[in-house]
C-alpha cells in the first residue's frame, strides 16, 4: 500500500471511529498510535512525503480532513496529558527513575530525546550571564519538558501555563517527582500566567510548546522583541506530514517579520517537507542552519530566534 493509500485509510479510520470522546481508551490509543507511527516512519522518502503534502495542500477534501485530524490530535494529546498527570500525582509508592515515575505515559522517550536535542542546539548560542533561567511557555498538565530541561542542564526553569486547572495538575506532577527524589525542590516552578506577559529580563531562553496557538506565539514574540534583549526564543513547531496531521506549522518567516533573526533549527532525523533535511543517523551534519538532530521518533522541529538589534 502506497503512502497516499495509507493516508486515505487513516482518514477513513478517523471518519469511522468513535472519537467524540478523546480521553485515553483502546480505540483512541490505537488510532493515534497508528497516526504517530505513520508520521515518524523512517522508510518514507522525501519525494514521497512531498507529493503527499502537496496533495493535502491542494486537494480541498484532503485538506479539510487533515485539518480535522490535526485538531483532534491536539485535543487528544491534551486529554492524554491530563489523564497521566492525574495518575502520576496520585501515585502511591516511590519511583526511582523518571521513566517508571511517569509510566505508563507512552511518549516519555520522545520528550527526553527532544529536550536533549534542543539543549544541544541552544547551549552554544547562549550568552555569558551567570544565572541561566529558562521560561517554558505552555507547560500543560504534564510538564515533562521543563522537568527534563532542569534535570539535564541544571538551569532554573519557570513553567508558564495560562489554564489554571492544567497548572494545578502540573504542580501535582512536580510535587510527586520531588517526593520521589527525581526533581529538585528549588529552581523548578509552575506559574499560572499568560506567557505573553513574561518579563524577559528574568530569563535568557524562552521555549514555546508546540500546542501553543499561532496567535499566542506571535504575542510572546512581540513581547520579547520589545524588551527581550538578547533572549533566545525557541518555538516548537512541525513540518511535513506532522504539520498537516498533528501540530500547527509556525513559519519562521512570520517570527522574523516581528523583528527576529532566525538562528537555525533542531530537526528530527527524518526527511521532511518545507523544512530542513536532517541526514540519516551516522551521517555528518553539514547544513549550518541545522543546529541539532533529534532521533527519528521525535515529531517536533524547534526553530531558534534572537531579537534583532
Amino acid at each position: 500500500m502506497g503512502l497516499h493509500d495509507q493516508i486515505a485509510a487513516l482518514m477513513d479510520r478517523f471518519d469511522a471511529g468513535d472519537l467524540t470522546a478523546l480521553d485515553p481508551s483502546p480505540t483512541v490509543d490505537a488510532v493515534f498510535g497508528d497516526l504517530v507511527a505513520q508520521l515518524v516512519d523512517p522508510a518514507l522518502g522525501r519525494d514521497v512525503v512531498e507529493r503527499a503534502c502537496a496533495r493535502i495542500d491542494h486537494d480541498p477534501g484532503w485538506r479539510t480532513r487533515a485539518g480535522t485530524i490535526r485538531r483532534a490530535a491536539a485535543a487528544a494529546e491534551t486529554a492524554m496529558e491530563r489523564f497521566h498527570a492525574s495518575a502520576i500525582a496520585s501515585r502511591r509508592g516511590q519511583a526511582h527513575e523518571m521513566a517508571s515515575a511517569v509510566a505508563p505515559f507512552p511518549y516519555y522517550d520522545n520528550y527526553e530525546s527532544l529536550v536533549g536535542a534542543e539543549a544541544e542546539g541552544i547551549t552554544p548560542l547562549r550568552g555569558d550571564r551567570e544565572q541561566r533561567r529558562v521560561a517554558f511557555c505552555g507547560a500543560g498538565p504534564l510538564p515533562l519538558s521543563g522537568v527534563l530541561w532542569r534535570r539535564l542542564t541544571g538551569d532554573d526553569v519557570a513553567m508558564l501555563e495560562v489554564d489554571a486547572d492544567a497548572a494545578r495538575l502540573a504542580s501535582g506532577v512536580v510535587s510527586r517527582l520531588v517526593a520521589d527524589g527525581l526533581c529538585s525542590p528549588v529552581g523548578l516552578d509552575v506559574v499560572t500566567a499568560d506567557a505573553a506577559t513574561i518579563d524577559a529580563r528574568l530569563v535568557d531562553v524562552v521555549i514555546v510548546a508546540s500546542l501553543v496557538p499561532a496567535q499566542s506565539v506571535a504575542a510572546i514574540a512581540n513581547r520579547l522583541a520589545v524588551d527581550g534583549g538578547q533572549v533566545l526564543l525557541a518555538v516548537r513547531s512541525a513540518v511535513g506530514l506532522t504539520a498537516r496531521f498533528a501540530y500547527e506549522r509556525i513559519d519562521p518567516g512570520e517570527i522574523e517579520a516581528l523583528g527576529f533573526e532566525h538562528l537555525g533549527t533542531v530537526a528530527p532525523a527524518t526527511a521532511v517537507y518545507d523544512g530542513p533535511v536532517a541526514p540519516a543517523v551516522g551521517v555528518a551534519r553539514t547544513d549550518p542552519a541545522l543546529l541539532s538532530i533529534a532521533p527519528a521518533g521525535v515529531l517536533n522541529t524547534t526553530d531558534l530566534f534572537r531579537p534583532r538589534r
